[in-house]
């Protein structure tokens, strides 16, 4: 039940969110479009931006189930979810800071990473450049998304993974790119 009640709650904000930005919605609009109480909302989330954060750890759960093997195909798949839900992501986008989307899209973009590089090197240590080029390459990942979100003429997601592949750093090539290792 308490997962359908949440889903409950995202499915409004969702949609008030097709029309409004996030500014413009608040809890009261969720709970008057959904029909539950302001209580209801508050045993489930601390606010709404919590809420958003739910929503896409929700959605990246459906589509990283049953991801294997090259991280350009799961790319796509991510981008592809993506550009399905443009609206929903271009306007939580606009809040900026502590709880932001990209704040959080990055930090899980950092951990499928890291722990796909564990996998592949056959390590949990790595050099401090790794690390740091781990941390680069996701946050200009994430901007160059959101980029493309609001490109009116963007390009197709494989080229986008494409263009995302050319512009990894050199030392993590060979973990993602090359097919020797």
């Amino acid at each position: 039940m308490k997962v359908d009640t949440k889903q409950i709650l995202a499915d409004s904000f969702c949609k008030l969110l097709e029309k409004n930005s996030i500014e413009n919605v608040s809890v009261q609009n969720i709970v008057d479009y959904c029909g539950a109480s302001r209580t209801t909302f508050y045993n489930h989330f601390s606010d709404k931006y919590e809420l958003m954060i739910w929503i896409y750890k929700e959605d990246m759960k459906k589509i990283w189930t049953g991801c294997l093997g090259d991280w350009k195909e799961n790319a796509i798949k991510v981008l592809e979810y993506f550009k399905e839900k443009r609206s929903f992501y271009l306007n939580i986008s606009q809040h900026a800071g502590q709880n932001s989307i990209q704040e959080e899209m990055t930090e899980r973009l950092v951990l499928n990473a890291e722990n796909y590089l564990k996998e592949k090197a056959g390590t949990n240590l790595f050099r401090d450049e790794i690390e740091y080029a781990i941390r680069i390459y996701s946050r200009n990942v994430i901007d160059e998304i959101f980029n493309w979100l609001k490109s009116s003429n963007a390009c197709s997601t494989q080229t986008m993974v494409k263009n995302m592949s050319m512009c990894m750093p050199f030392v993590l090539m060979k973990y993602f790119v090359d097919k020797r290792v």
